[in-house]
């Protein structure tokens, strides 16, 4: 009988961290982007810079919020958590919901009021560079399988070449 309590236990506690995962997420994404595009790099980025994290420690902050959102992106569209990532989660939960209060708190005391202002200063703290769209741009225009749809959007893009 308590093999069978601790094991409902541990699934209990398992499905309250997923509901806390998404919910942190979706407080994250509303206050650090509100972008469409690049989410999880511009939520990692702001977020270490909004901190104001020392290299070592900002890249491993990075890592854990990488971590914690792909399993986020599995949860939300409906996929199966695999076994290291369960316990991926069982050790970095608690660092995991301190960075999300650090940052939430500090988002709250630092970005102005006014949207625009809000947007701009999220802005600072990371946007996309152009390489990066670039290269995305170069990796979706492969993707696209017919020639004349290739040269039917070279030839829409010159006029941006200047």
């Amino acid at each position: 009988m308590c093999g069978r309590s601790s094991t409902y236990l541990q699934k209990f506690f398992f499905l309250k961290s997923i509901e806390r995962i998404l919910d942190f997420f979706i407080a994250l994404e509303a206050a650090l982007v509100p972008e469409h595009d690049f989410v999880g790099r511009r939520l990692r980025e702001r977020a270490a810079a909004l901190l104001g994290l020392d290299h070592d420690t900002a890249g491993c902050s990075k890592k854990r919020l990488g971590n914690v959102y792909g399993i986020r992106s599995i949860i939300a569209h409906g996929g199966i958590i695999a076994d290291s990532q369960v316990e991926l989660l069982h050790h970095d939960m608690p660092h995991f919901e301190k960075d999300v209060r650090d940052l939430l708190k500090q988002a709250l005391q630092d970005w102005p009021a006014d949207e625009e202002e809000r947007r701009e200063y999220l802005r600072s703290l990371y946007d996309i560079p152009d390489q990066v769209r670039a290269d995305r741009l170069k990796e979706d225009f492969k993707a696209i399988k017919t020639i004349p749809m290739r040269k039917s959007l070279h030839e829409d893009l010159k006029p941006y070449t200047g």
